[in-house]
């Protein structure tokens, strides 16, 4: 029988979550700490409830320090200037490509911070009149300076420290003076970085500030995502992992780091959409930023390559496309062991070709993929449909993202005539503007369904949206 839950997993009991978590950590001191885990023994603290937007349990993953390595490295390293400097953060850590020395670390800060802070003082010097270039320079050679000159290269000389005393076995405890002056070091590191977001996102310069705004952002979001899974090795409080609620009229939310990764990300998405126009040279830069959301990205990513490609599609005639069998994906459910999400691009997905015929206005496809999502998508007249096959039985929810200008409702069929339908995103975010097609605005997010078991193993989807460009289906599957 067919069944749904829902996306509230944050009864769960935090005394024997730390228990584990404690646990693992005791085996091997570099394991990354459960999302939902405070580490405090009979813990009566209050905490905000831990975001489980794809309902798996979240609040009991832990990823080994090896794959976050990995992960963390491999995509890093694709970014422009600052790419290697995250690589030696990450390699003082963890057991990969430790090939990064202080002298070595030093000479990157040194060369790839003096290339960035150079095209952004041209920036200022080319684009910004008056008063306001002083004003802008100024911020932008102290942020620079805090970067290069102490919290950047004191951090990693401590992190370097730091990883040598876990290998020894050193026990440390929050209230020593070296950990508290790693905690020193990532804060001043964050607020040097987030000096300049106001500076790099300013409208009147951001399509020109780009490519930093992307290299900064990086740097910001990695250096969360590193406090995320390790702050329990360096001694932060749980309130600052978890995050707290405000109470009215006496303290703010303390937001947690998973918290401030999401929010953040998606506000400069947001500029991007709002202010580039999509044919910027070197916007693919911004490809992987999405999938660093630990929110709405806490499991890995599978990208089906064996749908319609951009070429393909165009090759289909409207007259084969009336007798040629709906396109299907097939996909193997065990290649990962833990939950995971699979994406399909919106080009794989065929239209409605009776209505698309009869309206004169067939499905169209974008010449260029959204930077932002790496995806074609396609623009809905008014929908999109595929077979998916399942190798087995398995927990599914569905994920569309899409962007528009008029709010449409979207709506979701499959399996028999079940359906779900959305007014509003469940989470906003931000996309980059089709070059071909440029409104005057655009919004982008997210809709998620519920969690779904007991489907057949082989069902058609189907998404209905007036004008909007569906960029993919997400489909998370987990075993319940």
């Amino acid at each position: 029988m067919l069944s749904l839950k829902n996306n509230n997993n944050n009864n769960f009991d935090l005394k024997v979550l730390n228990s584990k978590a404690k646990d693992s950590y005791a085996k091997n001191k570099m394991t990354p700490a459960p999302v939902g885990a405070t580490f405090v023994e009979d813990d009566k603290g209050i905490y905000s409830p831990v975001e489980d937007p794809l309902n798996i349990a979240v609040q009991e993953l832990i990823m080994s320090a090896d794959d976050v390595e990995i992960m963390l490295v491999s995509a890093i390293g694709l970014v422009p200037n600052v790419g290697p400097i995250l690589q030696g953060v990450y390699c003082r850590l963890g057991s990969q490509a430790s090939g990064f020395d202080k002298s070595n670390i030093k000479s990157i800060i040194d060369q790839r911070m003096e290339v960035f802070k150079k095209d952004m003082n041209k920036i200022i010097d080319d684009k910004i009149e008056g008063l306001n270039r002083s004003i802008y320079k100024t911020i932008s050679e102290n942020s620079f300076n805090g970067i290069v000159n102490s919290s950047l290269e004191l951090l990693m000389d401590e992190l370097t420290v730091f990883k040598k005393k876990l290998e020894d076995g050193e026990e440390m405890r929050p209230g020593d003076s070296f950990l508290q002056g790693i905690r020193r070091k990532f804060d001043l590191f964050i607020c040097d970085i987030k000096t300049l977001f106001p500076l790099l996102s300013d409208p009147e310069i951001v399509i020109y500030s780009y490519p930093q705004l992307i290299q900064i952002l990086y740097l910001y979001v990695c250096c969360l995502e590193n406090l995320m899974m390790f702050w329990h090795q360096y001694g932060f409080p749980p309130e600052r992992s978890r995050g707290t609620p405000a109470i009215p009229g006496v303290v703010k939310e303390v937001l947690s780091f998973r918290k401030k990764i999401h929010t953040d990300l998606h506000r400069y998405l947001k500029v991007f959409q709002d202010n580039l126009k999509g044919n910027e040279p070197g916007l693919d830069a911004a490809t992987g930023l999405l999938g660093f959301d630990p929110i709405l990205y806490p499991i890995p990513v599978v990208c089906c390559t064996s749908g319609k490609s951009k070429n393909n599609y165009h090759e289909m005639a409207l007259a084969d496309a009336k007798v040629a069998p709906n396109p299907t994906i097939t996909i193997d459910v065990d290649q990962k062991t833990t939950p995971f999400i699979y994406r399909i691009d919106g080009v794989s997905m065929v239209g409605n070709v009776y209505q698309e015929s009869i309206s004169a206005r067939p499905r169209t496809v974008p010449e260029s993929k959204d930077p932002v999502t790496g995806c074609y998508g396609f623009y809905s007249y008014p929908e999109g449909f595929i077979n998916i096959k399942l190798s087995k039985e398995k927990a599914v929810s569905f994920r569309i993202f899409c962007s528009y200008e008029e709010k449409e409702t979207c709506y979701l069929s499959f399996e028999k005539n079940k359906n779900e339908q959305w007014k509003e995103f469940t989470y906003e975010s931000g996309s980059i503007r089709d070059p071909e097609n440029q409104k005057k605005s655009i919004k982008s997010g997210f809709f998620i369904s519920k969690k779904y078991t007991g489907l057949s193993k082989d069902f058609g989807v189907k998404i209905k949206m007036f004008g909007a460009r569906i960029l993919f289906l997400e489909l998370v599957i987990s075993d319940e």
